[in-house]
């Protein structure tokens, strides 16, 4: 990797992808798809791991780090709306690819490869985030009669501090704190690198604002349910057991409606098993995509 210039658009124009270069031209294609209010470059060192076998491309949700898209909360249509820009990064790389993802990167993973096989070789699910299969009907009838989902993560990203004098004070104010508290400093590091921009004012603010982030996680969606019985590529799923977004339950529920799948738990891991156990995902996802190459 170029760690001098990380992540830098590839020229598509409205979206921002970067790929690698390959220890192969022959090597298979990853497509590697972020979490909520993180960006591609928080990942780099998981996704040095990948280049070392893969040509590797990251992706920055619109209104995330890098992205020129758009983030505008008035007409959002929901989660389905990034996974139509996720389809358009995905079709610009021109063959089948191995889709990655974290959390809401790993949902919308899923859902365009249920949707488009026809440019998806296999798909790689890290703590894919959604409503509960329990919920799910609930809170789609709620949505139906006009009503909005009182979701807990849409109110604390609202009220997410958003700037700060320096980046040595945001670091300072996120260190060994709350989604924090388990992540190597690199990916803190990384994850400031592309996260925050001049506020215009002499300080910063973050790339992803917090209304924006709101919004999405407002917006969680239910269709995942949906779309893993449509599921006809191979499916990796791997979560943790301590604050995990897949609960034993929901993990039957995969298990049930998707019956190529292969779970992996990481005994003691968070949501953020990317950051906490890098080496070990990174070999469970290598040698899931090598498989299915």
């Amino acid at each position: 990797m170029h760690e001098s210039s990380p992540w830098h658009p590839d020229g598509t124009g409205n979206i921002d992808a970067a790929v690698e270069p390959p220890a192969s031209k022959r090597s298979p294609i990853v497509h590697f798809a972020h979490a909520t209010g993180l960006n591609a470059q928080t990942y780099q060192p998981l996704l040095e791991r990948f280049s070392c076998q893969f040509r590797v491309a990251a992706w920055d949700m619109r209104g995330h780090g890098h992205s020129p898209l758009p983030a505008i909360n008035a007409g959002f249509e929901g989660w389905e709306t990034l996974e139509r820009d996720l389809e358009e990064v995905v079709v610009k790389l021109g063959e089948k690819v191995h889709l990655v993802g974290h959390s809401i990167g790993a949902t919308l993973s899923i859902m365009l490869a249920a949707r488009r096989p026809d440019i998806v070789a296999s798909v790689a699910a890290l703590e894919p985030s959604s409503i509960s299969y329990a919920d799910r009907l609930q809170v789609e009838i709620c949505r139906a009669q006009g009503g909005i989902y009182d979701f807990d993560m849409a109110r604390a990203a609202a009220r997410r501090r958003s700037r700060w004098r320096s980046r040595e004070e945001a670091k300072a104010s996120y260190a060994g704190r709350g989604m924090f508290k388990t992540w190597p400093d690199a990916f803190l590091q990384n994850y400031l690198e592309a996260g925050l921009q001049d506020a215009g004012d002499g300080g910063l603010r973050l790339s992803c604002e917090p209304a924006w982030e709101a919004a999405i996680f407002a917006a969680v969606t239910t269709s995942i349910w949906r779309s893993l019985p449509e599921l006809k590529v191979p499916l990796l799923m791997v979560r943790g057991t301590v604050d995990t977004m897949i609960s034993d339950v929901d993990a039957t529920h995969f298990m049930r409606l998707c019956k190529h799948l292969r779970d992996v738990r990481i005994e003691g891991s968070t949501h953020f098993l990317p950051m906490e156990e890098t080496a070990l995902v990174a070999n469970e996802v290598s040698q899931h995509i090598l498989k299915h190459s």
